[in-house]
């Protein structure tokens, strides 16, 4: 399940992109990424591209010391 979402400025080490940073528990099903690129080109067209990260407890402590999550479940929407 999701728990919460993040769109953040992410360094790649050749310049700076924008990731989807999401913290999920358990990990989600790993078709997950590619269920979201799809969404994503539609929106974007084809040459649009999206990073997607999984993030872990310490990553999600960084990443929130920088941004808000755009999306946070609540209990009914476990």
């Amino acid at each position: 399940m999701v728990k919460r979402a993040y769109l953040a400025r992410l360094d790649i080490g050749e310049g700076f992109t924008v990731g989807l940073c999401i913290k999920a528990n358990p990990l989600p099903d790993l078709s997950y990424p590619e269920k979201i690129s799809e969404l994503f080109m539609k929106v974007m067209g084809p040459g649009g591209y999206l990073h997607i990260l999984f993030l872990t407890d310490d990553q999600e402590i960084e990443i929130r010391r920088v941004c808000q999550s755009f999306y946070e479940s609540t209990p009914s929407s476990a």
